[in-house]
């Protein structure tokens, strides 16, 4: 009688110990997986707020240079000895706009208005109304009625190919010019026509010297203030390899234009400053230069 009793207190016994250990692995396992789920959920939560600013860059960044300024690029294309950077739309030169100051109050909504709505902030580097081309290390840059392209590494640069679209009539067109060919230099090909694409000035092209101040491609117009519209190529602002379109008293469009420099083992981008994005909430931020366009 008594080694049964003992026997069921040992069984007991044992039951406790082992029901107290399943206990303690299930109150791990219980831990372990609410811990792994906790890191899973900040992990969750980490990932949304960087894909988060991974939009808000997608959102200010895309298209605003083709919204703002009309910049369209078509492609940028390398073959053994050239690269070749074609645009659709090269801006509208317009002397009633001013292309600073619009790319200013834009960046001003952005870093005023829309980073309060989205609860993060955000800055702009170098933002304005101009990009550059890398590794070229060319500027565009856009204001009212001057469109400049600055090449300073103009030994790269081969040739420019050019056509813009002027508002104006052909059978209001006053006269044209071309400059003379230099001993040496680039190739410049230009064509202007008129408001319903009819050629103002077919396509002439010509030797121009990168350090030479040389005349332009000219078409001018006999009507009120005698608009007109000049293409230079040379040095001007005491740059050398500087292409200059200029109109008075009218709009142009630079309806393509085709840019071909001698090939690069480099990435052919055009960049155009940086943004930074921090979020308000967490320590999260993305710094990142603004890549308008690459190879």
């Amino acid at each position: 009688m008594t080694n049964c009793k003992f026997t069921n207190n040992r069984k007991g016994v044992l039951f406790t110990v082992v029901t107290i250990l399943l206990l303690i692995s299930l109150f791990l396992v219980t831990k372990a997986f609410l811990d792994r789920s906790i890191e899973l959920d900040k992990t969750i939560v980490d990932y949304q707020n960087i894909e988060k600013l991974a939009y808000i860059e997608d959102d200010v960044v895309s298209n605003s240079y083709a919204d703002l300024l009309k910049i369209s690029l078509n492609r940028i294309r390398r073959d053994t000895n050239f690269v070749n950077i074609t645009f659709n739309s090269l801006g509208m030169i317009n002397p009633n706009i001013g292309h600073i100051k619009l790319m200013q109050d834009y960046r001003d909504f952005i870093v005023n208005n829309y980073s309060a709505f989205s609860n993060v902030q955000i800055a702009f580097t170098d933002f304005s109304s101009n990009f550059s081309i890398f590794p070229y290390n060319a500027t565009y840059r856009l204001n009212g009625s001057r469109l400049y392209l600055y090449n300073p590494n103009h030994e790269n640069l081969v040739k420019i190919s050019l056509q813009a679209r002027v508002t104006e009539d052909n059978v209001n067109k006053n006269g044209n010019n071309t400059p003379a060919n230099s001993a040496s230099g680039k190739i410049i090909e230009v064509k202007i026509v008129d408001k319903d694409g009819e050629a103002l000035l077919g396509t002439d092209t010509r030797i121009l010297s990168p350090t030479a101040s040389n005349l332009p491609f000219y078409t001018s117009f006999n009507t009120t203030n005698a608009p007109n519209i000049s293409v230079y190529f040379g040095q001007f602002e005491d740059r050398n390899g500087t292409l200059l379109v200029r109109t008075d008293f009218m709009t142009a469009n630079i309806t393509s234009i085709t840019l071909t420099y001698n090939v690069t083992n480099e990435k052919v981008y055009l960049g155009a400053g940086n943004l930074t994005i921090v979020n308000r909430v967490i320590a999260v931020n993305k710094a990142t230069e603004i890549v308008l366009a690459e190879e």
